[in-house]
């Protein structure tokens, strides 16, 4: 039986959900973070549901590979059999092969000889919407419509119509943009939750297969960002979760020798920082091994000692490509791939990484990205002849510049300010951008605030506030430095957007070598 691609497209789309709630229900089940009761009955529900659609689909393979994962869950509901660990597993592998069995009955149905993993690329992104939402879309958009064909008429009859009336228009029609630019933001964000919990799942299979016992500490998983996201951090955070349960957690019978419980705790939490979201990845164990690192590094022809290694240079030295410290290759780990590939990850979703580690205490990673790729609110400055756009989440203030400069140190950091009784460090954005600063017998600063930093960014003109459409730097500015990406402004000329975290870090640098 051939069936239209459309049905077969909407089936995979329905499918890919229940399997994904299938996961997501099964680690609630397995982690005691639900009734009992009502989680096997959930989970009974959605593979019978998805055995019959597979049948009317046409997949008999699929269907018959969710009768035999149905026939585990009914013997959970029925009370013939008592959920247990080596069951869960099974189960988790069951539902991998559930995946594979649609991706390769799909593309064999479209008539197309694909590998499962040709299957999987070829798929497109897909997000459930709210009906509702898309009513206020189409609402906006008709608004939108009226406000220019509005626009139009005033102008037709620009000899009758006073300029008031026009700006007003204009104005009424912006607001309605601007309505339409937030609400089709809206509709790209979703929530860590299923990545969370796929995360979850993956740390405790892990520690299973190594002999550990772990608990995930998931904090900020209804936190929403844009789908890009979430997308591209999938793999980054899968290899650093399995990074703390294979490197970090320590086994029982050592960790009870050190005074610890047999249990490792894994931490997993996302929170919102001003425009970026911050992925924390931690835990109890080992910590980084900084002994290990240093020789290796001087393998590497590196000449660092152990004790003179601090976070910043620790960090530099693992995310080198094929640094691993691992004694063997195994299936998990050793093969030299991973933290740099990492790291490239987060750098082009203009993100930034950190570590912070204390022996026998654990490690933590620190990922800080923009909450989207596609649309910020800017803060516009003029730095010489040049317009430079600051995230607006990350402005506090703007300050007349005299009768607050302090100190005067090299580099640069001009200066120090006074800042609600505090001293900021003063950033000349002209020097270090390498940019002529305009003649000005008065120089504005902006104060931006990163995470628990404040630094005051002189410039030579203030712009204003306005959203702003984030375009990727193309080749040639792809290594600059201190630039988060680019924007067209209406007169076609482009201003680079200023990476606040980079311009925290180096600030930071120099300051220490000032006191030094």
């Amino acid at each position: 039986m051939s069936l239209d691609p459309r049905i077969l497209e909407t089936f995979r789309c329905e499918a890919l959900d229940s399997l994904q709630q299938l996961e997501n229900e099964l680690a609630a089940l397995d982690s005691g973070q639900s009734q009992a009761e009502d989680s096997i009955a959930l989970l009974c529900r959605t593979a019978h549901n998805l055995k019959g659609a597979a049948h009317v689909a046409g997949l008999r393979e699929l269907g018959e590979l969710t009768h035999v994962f149905e026939e585990l869950l009914i013997r959970w509901r029925d009370g013939k059999l008592e959920p247990a660990a080596p069951q869960f597993v099974w189960a988790q592998q069951a539902i991998e092969m559930l995946r594979a069995s649609l991706r390769e009955q799909l593309a064999g149905a479209a008539g197309r000889e694909a590998t499962a993993a040709e299957a999987q690329q070829s798929q497109g992104t897909y997000l459930r919407v709210d009906l509702t939402q898309l009513d206020a879309l189409v609402e906006a958009i008709g608004e939108i419509t009226l406000a220019r064909e509005r626009e139009r008429n005033a102008i037709d009859s620009l000899e009758l119509v006073d300029r008031v009336r026009i700006r007003d228009e204009m104005d009424n029609a912006e607001h309605r943009y601007a309505d339409l630019r937030a609400l089709s933001m809206h509709l790209r964000l979703v929530s860590f939750a299923q990545l969370f919990r796929t995360l979850e799942r993956a740390a405790r299979d892990l520690a299973q297969r190594t002999g550990k016992q772990v608990q995930v500490d998931l904090r900020g998983a209804d936190l929403e960002v844009d789908a890009t996201i979430v997308a591209n951090l999938r793999d980054p955070l899968m290899h650093m979760i399995r990074n703390s349960v294979d490197h970090g957690v320590e086994t029982p019978d050592r960790r009870s020798a050190r005074g610890k419980p047999a249990t490792g705790r894994v931490r997993l939490h996302a929170l919102r920082e001003g425009s970026n979201v911050v992925i924390e990845i931690g835990d109890d164990g080992n910590g980084l091994d900084r002994e290990r690192i240093a020789a290796k590094a001087r393998e590497r022809g590196k000449d660092v000692r152990a004790n003179d290694l601090s976070d910043e240079q620790l960090a530099e030295l693992i995310f080198e490509s094929g640094f691993s410290t691992a004694a063997k290759v195994t299936e998990i780990s050793g093969r030299g791939v991973g933290m740099d590939v990492v790291r490239t990850s987060v750098e082009l979703m203009r993100g930034h990484i950190a570590v912070r580690s204390q022996p026998n205490e654990g490690a933590t990673f620190r990922i800080s990205v923009p909450l989207s790729l596609a649309i910020i609110r800017g803060f516009y400055v003029g730095v010489g002849r040049q317009r430079f756009v600051l995230p607006a989440d990350a402005v506090e203030e703007c300050l007349d510049v005299r009768d607050r400069i302090l100190a005067s140190p090299n580099g640069c950091i001009a200066s120090s300010i006074r800042y609600r009784e505090q001293l900021v460090p003063l950033v000349e954005l002209s020097k270090l951008l390498g940019i002529a600063a305009e003649p000005a017998e008065q120089r504005q600063a902006v104060i931006v605030r990163q995470g628990t930093t404040r630094l005051a960014l002189q410039v030579d003109a203030l712009h204003g506030e306005q959203q702003t459409v984030v375009r990727s730097l193309g080749p040639l500015l792809m290594s600059a430095r201190h630039v988060a990406g680019a924007t067209v402004l209406g007169s076609n000329d482009v201003a680079l957007i200023v990476d606040i975290q980079s311009i925290v870090d180096h600030a930071r640098t120099q300051t220490r070598i000032a006191s030094a």
